[in-house]
């Protein structure tokens, strides 16, 4: 089946021999059948020929439609909306083809939109839906390359020429008939050029020039509707015997509408004749085409078209707005929970800063109940024993708050530091989640100055810090844990840690985390010169 798919494209005739030739035993699978029936009835249509019966392409189509295959299910709607077409039922012609057109949306293909696009145009011409023929023929041209299918491009040119030609408007009929006579088209389409031109003279009035152009467009390629234009040239010029000729050729046309009319034609000339047999004769000819004839609504195709149009376009706009919906609501989901997360995450830093500072009050409030008793000379060692083990525990629980768990004790800080009114209001003002004011800042460095004299002369000798480096350096000095310092210095806690990263660099001209620049700091007793 696959040596058939590729043949029917550039050999239909080898492709259609092929299948003609295949039996029952080549067909194994419900697959293959579908296949078979689908392919027989592209390579027909490929050929210019047609069937009555649908039921093969109508089998195709409930295989492919269970079976979920797209490709395979958009030929299926392509090919039975073309056999409608060839049977003159233009309206499930085009309940089909706009189906395939639907399917074809997301198909990179130009050929078959190409082929979708002019078989709806010509479903809306015979069914004289102009303006609708006219779109979708301009549409079917940017989907034909000029370079590799130059006879499609000329035949889409001509019949638009012709629908413009068929609304009497004379200037665009010249634009395109202009343009495809400009391609150099096959044979076929230059008979239908030949006859578009040379009704186009016949209209105007240059009845020379249209006989010269219908009659070599008839030598060109035969075509049954020209006759029927030469026909009429004829009888205008009353040479009825002349146009008698071309009408009996104009009754094998396919098209019902020129049958008919042809008919009436000659049953016309004979009845004026007295030839009441052969008038007869046609007579029930024409009948016949009576009794199959379906007449044609144009109004009712129109209408279709529009309804199917507009309940696609509300389908796709309700697709829209679902995904924006599901967008906007997925949006507000993720900024919910971020600001849900930040709150918990603030809330446990203020939670960690409160019980810091608690602890630390219970410290500082012991330690002076210590240093009372022992300038009181009490002699209560019991009392003094109780306290020194609330100091440890207290120390161990501060330790706890500090990266590298080191007591009280060994913070290298005196008492008047630690207990001085400005670090007492820092620390408050952390808790508070709060950014220390200017003078707090003024009388933290005369604290510092006055209680580690060296340690700002320190950090500034190897290279100049910001105000702001100084104060976290001094906080960081003063065991105030990350979270304040961020507090303090109005910064985010990563700030301050990427802060202290840097610090480590520019003071000490090493690398590494905050926790070693913790360290450094800590341990600064003296300038780094002398160290």
């Amino acid at each position: 089946m696959a040596v058939v798919e590729k043949a029917i494209a550039n050999d239909p005739y080898s492709a259609f021999e092929v299948l003609d030739s295949m039996t029952k035993n080549d067909l194994k699978t419900a697959r293959d059948t579908a296949l078979y029936n689908l392919f027989y009835v592209e390579a027909l249509h490929k050929m210019d020929l047609y069937t009555f019966n649908d039921s093969m392409i109508e089998r195709s189509e409930q295989y492919f439609s269970k079976s979920n295959e797209k490709h395979y299910l958009l030929l299926t709607y392509l090919h039975h909306g073309i056999s409608y077409y060839d049977n003159r039922d233009f309206l499930k012609a085009i309940k089909y083809l706009k189906r395939s057109e639907q399917m074809a949306e997301d198909n990179q293909e130009d050929n078959m939109k190409y082929e979708i696009y002019t078989r709806i145009a010509k479903t809306n011409n015979d069914a004289n839906c102009k303006e609708i023929a006219l779109k979708y023929y301009k549409m079917a041209l940017t989907h034909c390359d000029t370079t590799t299918n130059k006879d499609d491009h000329a035949h889409c040119l001509n019949d638009i020429a012709a629908i413009y030609e068929n609304m009497e408007q004379t200037d665009s009929f010249k634009v395109y008939i202009r343009q495809c006579i400009r391609m150099r088209n096959g044979i076929k389409n230059e008979a239908d050029v030949k006859t578009n031109i040379g009704n186009y003279y016949l209209k105007t009035g240059h009845k020379d020039k249209a006989k010269k152009y219908l009659e070599n467009a008839l030598r060109t390629n035969y075509e049954y509707e020209t006759a029927k234009i030469i026909g009429d040239m004829y009888a205008s010029e009353d040479n009825m015997s002349k146009a008698v000729e071309y009408y009996y050729q104009s009754v094998e046309s396919r098209i019902p509408e020129i049958r008919i009319y042809s008919y009436h034609k000659l049953i016309d000339f004979y009845s004026k004749n007295g030839d009441d047999k052969r008038a007869l004769d046609l007579s029930e000819r024409l009948n016949n085409e009576y009794r199959h004839y379906q007449a044609i609504n144009a109004s009712e195709i129109a209408k279709y078209q529009a309804d199917w149009d507009e309940q696609i376009a509300r389908d796709k706009m309700h697709h829209h707005t679902m995904i924006l919906a599901c967008t906007i609501a997925l949006l507000l989901v993720v900024i919910t929970t971020f600001i849900y997360l930040h709150h918990l995450r603030m809330r446990r830093y203020k939670n960690v800063i409160t019980r810091y500072i608690t602890d630390l009050e219970q410290y500082k409030k012991t330690k002076n109940e210590l240093n009372a008793l022992r300038c009181e000379q009490q002699q209560n060692d019991a009392l003094i024993t109780k306290k020194m083990f609330e100091i440890q525990t207290l120390q161990q629980k501060l330790s706890e708050y500090q990266d590298d768990k080191q007591s009280s004790s060994n913070w290298n800080l005196e008492d008047s530091l630690m207990n001085a009114e400005i670090v007492y209001h820092l620390h408050n003002q952390a808790s508070r989640g709060k950014a220390a004011a200017d003078n707090d800042w003024i009388e933290l460095h005369e604290v510092v100055s006055e209680g580690l004299p060296y340690f700002i002369s320190s950090i500034n000798s190897k290279s100049d810090l910001t105000n702001k480096e100084i104060n976290i350096c001094l906080l960081t000095r003063l065991r105030f844990i990350p979270s304040e310092i961020a507090s303090l210095t109005a910064s985010s806690p990563q700030s301050v840690t990427n802060a202290r990263v840097k610090l480590l660099n520019k003071i000490f001209g090493i690398k590494g985390g905050a926790k070693t620049f913790d360290e450094r700091i800590w341990n600064l007793p003296r300038p780094i010169n002398d160290l």
